[in-house]
């Protein structure tokens, strides 16, 4: 998806002119992109939304909707129940000549160095201590602290090309070279790649007359030329959208839709070593705050079919809130916490193989909540004891 224009995503902290002067925006959820995809297919179909908001479940379709269109509605499901269409995404994308370049948030236990000198040598993995000198109390007691060989500081301002994540699941810490091609970096700012800017309005009444007062300021997302959002669709059933341009975020900006075959895809370790973790590609939301639904809230123990595997530590980025608009019912959607898009389980293997956890976790959703929409992406990484000797 290429931008013709600055993008407005909006966060969740109220906003009204005159009240709270400036609203900031930050990086599209997956059910932003999402509902952009499903609200662009129903509008190439000629499927009417107010017609579309009464559905209620897929028995709905079957009995109420034209023969002829059930088949794109068993594609994006009702407002309340998903159909065929999985997203992964969205990610950052940069596509030169016919190479495309996936980016990724750097994961929490990434931290770049304080005061570092060499910002290309400059980050060193967090790991879980092996024999902590002191535990955390209550529950979490039976979790590990996580350890650096040098004090961090957060990263978010940074991004990881395919290949840094490639070498991040590895167990390796994503370098450049100080002498390759931008594209080539594994570690990238993310102003490189869109930066924010602001603008200035003023409230208008509703003869479009200037209200004293009402001044605002909103921030945008402006992309650079060769940059996008990339997102992996995956459908049973097989249909065409006929418009390329599609609207998305607030204020009804275009983006371009096209379709690509390019990216690199991520690879998984080759070996687990009895351990591996799983990295927050996108947000996920967990009945349980910040737990997935598979992990015992008590012993951090997790049983999946023949599967067993214990809980050791976490890196966790502090909860998003997140909403939206459903555009079918023309109401906000409810606000809920998530966790956040970097964050990081890390795992140990009590029973089951290294392929039986790379096949049931790799680049598939553990969201409790939307996995349908890209919430709760993960990828499998490998990792290893911080000792302190």
């Amino acid at each position: 998806m290429r931008p013709l224009d600055v993008l407005f995503f909006r966060d969740n902290r109220p906003y009204d002119a005159g009240e709270s002067f400036g609203a900031q925006s930050v990086f599209p959820l997956p059910s932003t992109v999402y509902g952009a995809i499903r609200t662009s297919i129903l509008f190439a179909e000629g499927i009417d939304l107010k017609e579309y908001a009464k559905l209620e479940s897929q028995q709905s379709i079957e009995s109420w909707v034209p023969a002829e269109q059930r088949r794109v509605l068993r594609a994006v499901g009702t407002p309340a129940t998903a159909g065929s269409l999985r997203a992964i995404g969205p990610f950052l994308g940069r596509k030169r000549g016919n190479e495309l370049r996936l980016y990724y948030r750097v994961p929490a236990d990434l931290g770049r160095v304080k005061n570092a000198q060499n910002q290309n040598q400059s980050f060193v993995l967090s790991k879980p201590l092996r024999n902590p000198p002191g535990r955390f109390s209550g529950r979490l007691a039976k979790l590990l602290p996580l350890w650096a060989s040098q004090p961090t500081e957060p990263s978010s301002a940074w991004l990881l090309s395919d290949k840094g994540m490639n070498r991040y699941l590895e167990g390796e810490v994503p370098e450049n070279d100080g002498a390759g091609a931008a594209g080539s970096q594994q570690i990238v700012r993310a102003d490189e790649l869109y930066k924010t800017e602001h603008r200035v309005g003023i409230g208008l009444t509703d003869k479009k007359v200037t209200q004293e007062g009402f001044f605002y300021a909103s921030e945008f997302l402006r992309f650079e030329e060769d940059v996008g959002l990339v997102v992996d669709i995956e459908c049973e059933e097989s249909f065409s959208v006929q418009s390329e341009l599609w609207y998305l975020g607030g204020e009804r900006r275009l983006v371009r839709a096209e379709p690509v075959t390019e990216g690199k895809v991520l690879q998984p370790p080759v070996q687990l070593n009895g351990r591996f973790k799983l990295v927050l590609l996108t947000p996920a939301v967990f009945d349980s705050g910040w737990l997935p639904r598979f992990v015992d809230a008590g012993r951090f123990e997790c049983r999946d079919g023949s599967l067993r595997f214990r809980l050791v530590s976490a890196s966790i980025e502090r909860p998003m809130p997140i909403s939206g608009f459903d555009l079918a019912k023309g109401t906000p959607k409810p606000i809920r916490l998530a966790v956040p898009a970097g964050s990081v389980y890390y795992f140990e293997v009590l029973e089951g193989t290294d392929s039986d956890y790379i096949g049931k976790f790799h680049l598939r959703s553990i969201s409790d909540y939307w996995p349908e929409a890209g919430f709760g992406v993960v990828a499998v990484g490998r990792w290893d004891y911080f000792d302190s000797k």
